[in-house]
């Protein structure tokens, strides 16, 4: 469904995220997982369209200045390497600023609706605002006036709004307490239709793999593998599966991966 191949994203004075070849089917929920500053969220950039490609002079809206990247991006099939973001059909929510706040949360969660009748607004409206166990009564307050976690209910209905078959998660709810955070993982991925999207999501929480089905680890890039990112089908991971292929990695990734196998052993016993 979407596939990365001959990923290299770089700035004038190194690489930053490189990979040869990464797949992601419908119903892939994917933890991205590694150290700061590895890449993990300019890879979702990446995706989005935000990086643009060597050579070219077009910017997408939002794009960054200081990088640039080479490789084919395929969406089902389809070369959208040098589609701009705002044509992509994907949905982004990040740990902050995942609302507009001076608008109303009726007005957040109906934006991505704009094809839609508008006497169907409302109801759709209330039908995702249930699904995130969100209080319809707070439809007309201002999104900014309300609580983070509040704020992060309205972000994963106006996510859900939005027509989109893979979905960008970036640190989501790496900001709210332990219970909330539970409360909102629960909330989104019940929430998603997972045999239609693409789920990727970056975060430094390894209770995240509660819920997911694949991880990508992404270390900071190192010229003895030439590739940063090494993902795993969480099903198949033992220590058996992963032990000879730990031969070819750098250090810093047989590490993570060690790291992975264990957590899995903890999380999924």
């Amino acid at each position: 469904m979407l596939e990365l191949r001959n990923t290299k994203i770089y700035s004038p004075n190194k690489t930053i995220f490189s990979c040869s070849e990464l797949i992601f089917s419908e119903g892939d929920f994917v933890l991205i997982l590694g150290p700061s500053g590895a890449g993990k969220s300019t890879l979702l950039n990446y995706i989005a369209g935000f990086i643009p490609y060597e050579g070219r002079h077009y910017l997408s809206i939002g794009a960054s200045r200081s990088l640039r990247a080479k490789g084919i991006v395929l969406k089902r099939g389809l070369d959208i390497s040098e589609m701009p973001a705002e044509k992509r059909n994907y949905s982004v929510l990040y740990q902050s600023n995942s609302v507009y706040p001076h608008m109303s949360v009726l007005k957040n969660i109906t934006a991505p609706m704009r094809e839609e009748r508008d006497d169907k607004h409302v109801l759709k409206a209330r039908q995702l605002a249930s699904k995130v166990k969100l209080n319809p009564s707070l439809f007309h307050r201002k999104a900014g006036t309300l609580s983070g976690g509040e704020q992060q209910r309205v972000g994963i209905a106006k996510l859900l709004g939005k027509k989109s078959d893979i979905l960008l998660l970036d640190e989501p709810f790496s900001h709210l307490d332990p219970l909330l955070k539970d409360d909102l993982r629960k909330v989104l991925r019940d929430s998603i239709p997972v045999d239609k999207v693409v789920v990727l999501m970056v975060s430094h929480d390894w209770s995240d793999l509660k819920y997911a089905n694949k991880a990508l680890i992404v270390t900071p890039h190192d010229e003895q593998s030439n590739q940063n990112a090494i993902i795993f089908d969480l099903s198949a991971l033992s220590e058996e599966s992963h032990s000879n292929s730990t031969l070819s990695m750098s250090s810093s990734q047989s590490q993570w991966v060690e790291q992975l196998v264990c957590r899995i052993k903890s999380y999924r016993c």
